[in-house]
């Protein structure tokens, strides 16, 4: 038996819960979408399901929000807003998509995150927002539920996605710029601009991050977009310190109507 196996079978309550998570990841021999074994195989899924991961790419989608319903490159409402803010999402969140992302979140398999980058990057419009981006921001997750799940998925998906990027010609850099506002914290004890940057949303600017975004081309990050609610949020935030142009990359597009989306100073 290796040493790893030993320590995982040992006194587990007493080991980290990182290097819990680091022995299970090592010693994992079943594909994380299909359970299939990987017997010689490298990485968290089976030659199976990567083909069909690969081969989900959907080539009719709206250029706006990624639905899968679409007429002429664009859904139907879609085609009948002003929606201005691009949501670039190759694949439907189902399938082996979909298991990656769970077994990312709330399996803690941190190896998945470059396989799921590399299925997203392979989309021509993907990689072509990131190219014209000079940051990339992730949507930040719940502070609660990131402690319960000892990761920061978001963080981990950015700065992936940044270091696959710059073997393809991308130069955007990742940037922490988002934070969820404190339970209970007050509005009067803020300041004026900071309020404003509060008002009527969950998320924040971190502290000093708004001179790094302000003049900035910002790709927004996120694993999952549905009704593009946090995305709309996360948005507006950038755009109000100073952001010259947002997108959203997302890893997967739930079905979902979205919401009304900001347009003032985002690329059409």
């Amino acid at each position: 038996m290796s040493a790893l196996a030993q320590v995982a079978g040992r006194g587990v309550a007493l080991v980290p819960a990182f290097l819990r998570d680091l022995v299970g990841v090592v010693l994992e021999d079943a594909c994380v979408a299909c359970e299939a074994p990987l017997a010689g195989v490298v990485g968290p899924t089976c030659d199976a399901c990567t083909g069909r991961l690969a081969s989900t790419l959907a080539a009719q989608r709206c250029r706006s929000c990624s639905s899968l319903a679409s007429f002429d490159g664009s859904c139907v409402p879609c085609s009948a807003t002003s929606r201005r803010l691009v949501v670039h999402a190759p694949r439907e969140h189902a399938g082996v998509a979909r298991d990656l992302v769970i077994a990312l979140k709330a399996r803690r398999r941190v190896d998945v995150a470059e396989i799921l980058v590399q299925a997203t990057l392979a989309d021509a419009r993907v990689l072509d927002a990131l190219r014209g981006a000079d940051l990339v921001v992730p949507v930040p997750g719940d502070p609660v539920r990131r402690r319960q799940r000892g990761v920061d998925h978001a963080s981990l998906l950015a700065s992936e996605l940044v270091r696959q990027g710059r073997e393809l010609g991308a130069t955007a850099r990742a940037l922490d710029a988002l934070s969820f506002r404190r339970a209970g914290e007050r509005q009067a004890a803020a300041g004026a601009r900071s309020r404003r940057q509060r008002q009527g949303g969950r998320l924040r600017m971190r502290w000093l991050r708004g001179p790094l975004v302000k003049g900035r081309r910002v790709v927004i990050l996120d694993d999952v977009v549905t009704t593009g609610a946090t995305a709309r949020e996360a948005a507006m935030v950038l755009l109000r310190v100073g952001a010259a142009a947002v997108e959203v990359i997302a890893c997967t597009r739930a079905q979902g109507v979205l919401v009304d989306l900001p347009s003032s100073r985002v690329t059409p």
